[in-house]
């Protein structure tokens, strides 16, 4: 899940292919969790695909939101995980 907090894409599948790897090395009562944790990491590759980087990390950068981060971030309903 640490790959998933960075705002590189290659980091991310880097991640993502982890998943791929162990799913299937876990006892069967414990996938449901890491798919779980599978999906959140997909969501945010799909957010730093999109933006660059990680949009809720834009006030303590110092950087400015733009209406998409900040409609991405709350005003859909859809908060950062």
């Amino acid at each position: 899940m640490c790959l998933s907090n960075m705002e590189s894409l290659d980091w991310h599948d880097v991640g993502l292919a982890w998943f791929d790897t162990h799913l299937v090395r876990v006892p069967i009562d414990q996938q449901p969790l890491l798919e779980s944790f599978q999906a959140l990491a997909e969501r945010r590759r799909e957010i730093v695909r999109l933006y660059g980087h990680l949009p809720v990390r834009n006030q303590a950068l110092g950087r400015a939101s733009t209406p998409a981060e900040a409609y991405m971030m709350v005003g859909n309903g859809y908060e950062f995980e």
